[in-house]
């Protein structure tokens, strides 16, 4: 009886080691799903992080170049207003539109686009003109536009579109 018994339990043993033996595998199996599965998971938040990186480094291109063109409108006009100033005008507004881009002959230059009202003499506003002109010497003067009345004071008003260019590279 004494050996049916140990019989008996070696059959459960051996049961319960072929049992653990599959629970073992098992668990070695879930444990390399999950970890693929994890890695999948890095996987997929490395390239969110990455588009989100290179978002953010659009965004900061176009920051610094807003930032740049309006450090260089505030440059600018702070020199119109003393160009007027030396030819005895006085400017009542200096307007930038926004900043662009300008692609002459293969080359790309950054415009900056300003709206002057001046007044004074005619001959000082031709001279703020020409001053303006040799000060910028890559700038464009769209328009001028003088009103052939002048005001009470006796001063002209003019109307100038100045576009000036800028080379900063490609």
């Amino acid at each position: 009886m004494f050996i049916i018994i140990l019989i008996a339990l070696g059959i459960i043993y051996r049961g319960q080691v072929d049992e653990r033996t599959q629970l073992e595998a098992r668990l070695d199996m879930t444990q390399k799903l999950e970890l693929s599965y994890q890695i999948d998971q890095l996987n997929i938040k490395k390239e969110d992080l990455t588009a989100q990186l290179a978002q953010l480094d659009q965004q900061n291109v176009q920051f610094q170049s807003s930032l740049s063109h309006s450090l260089d409108a505030i440059r600018i006009s702070d020199t119109l207003y003393q160009i007027a100033s030396d030819n005895r005008l006085a400017l009542s507004e200096v307007k930038t539109a926004s900043g662009g881009r300008e692609t002459v002959e293969k080359a790309r230059f950054d415009t900056l686009e300003l709206y002057i009202v001046a007044l004074g003499e005619v001959s000082d506003l031709t001279q703020f003109v020409l001053h303006i002109i040799s000060k910028y010497p890559t700038s464009v003067i769209e328009s001028v536009n003088i009103r052939t009345a002048p005001d009470e004071a006796g001063k002209y008003n003019a109307n100038i579109e100045l576009i000036i260019y800028s080379y900063k590279g490609s």
